[in-house]
């Protein structure tokens, strides 16, 4: 029998929550979440995680060699972006605001730019 590393052992923080890192809610938010839209990580074996995806009722959206979609019951755009990386790790959420002019707002305030997102994913 071979011994197998666990592959969520990289995953969390080795200091656990810093005090004082959620303030709670902001009295004039810069821009409101109305919906998440999906997660994202990164996985070395994409096809173990698809596997293990199916078996909990995901069903693939997407496949390609560097990066699996994941979709639950619901149809429409997926709900679980997969990339290929050397470690795992969770990168973080994708939301949704109540309309563009959210999208708008932020990207002035941190000084970046609005792009349009892939066709599979929808929104910019």
């Amino acid at each position: 029998m071979s011994m197998q590393t666990d592959p969520h052992s990289d995953l969390h923080s080795e200091q656990g929550a810093v005090a004082g890192e959620h303030p709670g809610r902001a009295r004039n938010p810069l821009v409101k979440v109305h919906d998440l839209a999906w997660l994202e990580f990164e996985k070395p074996d994409l096809e173990g995680t698809e596997r293990f995806a199916q078996a909990f009722g995901f069903t693939t959206a997407q496949r390609t060699p560097e990066e699996l979609h994941l979709r639950g019951s619901d149809p429409g755009s997926p709900c679980v972006l997969v990339r290929k990386a050397p470690r795992s790790r969770f990168v973080g959420a994708a939301c949704r605001g109540a309309d563009s002019s959210e999208v708008d707002r932020l990207a002035k305030t941190t000084g970046t730019s609005v792009e349009k997102l892939p066709e599979s994913l929808g929104g910019r």
